[in-house]
């Protein structure tokens, strides 16, 4: 039973720190990066909320790939997965949009959703 636990826990920490090692790029980019800020995403791409100010990073190559303002953004477009991951971009004004990022975190997708709703952005559901 402690193994899983474990192997959670270790999961998290190895997250945290690559999400806290993008924290000065993010700085450099103008993200005050408060408590109230969050990320969501697993794996390659992440989207970091601060605020109503976006940044899409790339773990992989610890890259900031893009910045943005929520102002900027006209819809969030969910793709079914037919799995426990949500996956999602966020489309940007002028039809450009965010690389996919996928996320099993209900929690931060939940705070995006609802950032989101409270903008008046609306939301589409793409079902493949």
């Amino acid at each position: 039973m402690a193994v899983p636990w474990l192997m959670a826990r270790a999961r998290a920490s190895r997250w945290n720190g690559e999400v806290s090692a993008l924290g000065s790029r993010l700085r450099e980019q103008g993200m005050a990066l408060t408590p109230d800020s969050f990320s969501v995403g697993e794996g390659k791409n992440v989207l970091v909320v601060d605020a109503d100010r976006f940044a899409v990073a790339d773990l992989k190559s610890w890259r900031i790939v893009q910045t943005f303002w929520l102002k900027e953004a006209s819809a969030l477009k969910i793709y079914e997965d037919r799995s426990n991951r949500i996956e999602f971009r966020v489309v940007l004004q002028g039809g450009g949009q965010t690389r996919k990022i996928g996320t099993q975190s209900i929690a931060g997708f939940g705070k995006l959703f609802a950032l989101f709703g409270r903008a008046g952005k609306p939301v589409e559901y793409i079902q493949s």
